[in-house]
């Protein structure tokens, strides 16, 4: 299998595959040399096991080699795993800082959330905890800001506009499922919404989901259990403050009242 991890290695167009460390996903950034009689595809996209598949008959036709689909998928995936990305961390390492404060009064700037004391720390804490999820995945985030206020003012826009379509999302099985652990893969901000709809036991339930610092679950598909460490917050969203139901404290939920979503970049 060596030589022909070594094909996948380093022959000429290979170098498309690659592991997103962010999405737990293997990628054909572009067209491999083995799809090149396949027009009807659209790239970069996911690998999928029809590939390697094709891959197999690719390294017959070209290089004399018969090994079968599963020799060929355990190399692909050495390949993979040599060439790994990270989207959201590359993207913070290339950003620069125009020398204008924003952190601390974002909230109130875009939102129109009161300028106090308490909405500078806990806006500005919410997105350096963003910052470190990326950069030390896991780490320790037990606290979810909330936007309150009325239905349609804006507040999943805003969560969006943080981070990009790309990177959100606000699709969550039950909480504590393995599906809800899976669906975290590839987002960066989760939005929890309509919080005050829940019951007692189902925010008790959010409380502990958003404690967690690394998920560990048995992929679709796969044979073992995987840990993966944590790269995202929660933002909850709700139209009311009836969710704060726990007499004993509620310091993990942070709520801010939101007046106008000003314009925003998405």
């Amino acid at each position: 299998m060596g030589n022909i991890a070594e094909i996948f290695l380093n022959a000429e167009g290979w170098d498309v595959l690659v592991y997103d460390e962010f999405s737990d996903r293997y990628l054909a950034t572009a067209c491999p040399p083995s799809h090149v009689d396949y027009p009807g595809e659209t790239w970069p996209r996911g690998w999928r096991d029809i590939d390697d598949a094709i891959a197999m008959v690719w390294l017959e036709r070209t290089w004399g080699i018969e090994a079968s689909e599963l020799r060929v998928a355990k190399a692909i995936q050495l390949a993979f795993e040599k060439r790994q990305v990270h989207p959201v961390r590359d993207y913070l390492k290339g950003v620069s800082w125009d020398g204008v404060p924003r952190l601390e009064r974002w909230l109130t700037t875009y939102l129109g959330v009161e300028d106090t004391p308490y909405t500078q720390a806990v806006g500005a804490s919410t997105l350096r905890s963003a910052v470190a999820r990326v950069l030390e995945p896991g780490c320790k985030v037990d606290t979810m800001l909330v936007l309150q206020g009325q239905q349609g003012v804006g507040k999943s826009k805003a969560i969006r506009a943080l981070c990009g379509e790309r990177w959100f999302t606000d699709d969550l099985a039950e909480f504590g499922s393995k599906d809800a652990a899976e669906q975290l893969l590839g987002a960066w901000f989760v939005e929890v919404a309509e919080l005050g709809a829940m019951n007692r036991s189902e925010v008790e339930r959010v409380k502990s989901f958003i404690s967690r610092e690394v998920d560990r679950f048995r992929p679709a598909y796969g044979r073992q259990v995987v840990a993966r460490p944590r790269q995202c917050v929660f933002i909850g969203t709700t139209n009311a403050d009836t969710y704060l139901r726990d007499e004993t404290g509620n310091r993990r939920f942070w709520p801010v009242q939101v007046g106008a979503v000003g314009q925003l970049d998405v």
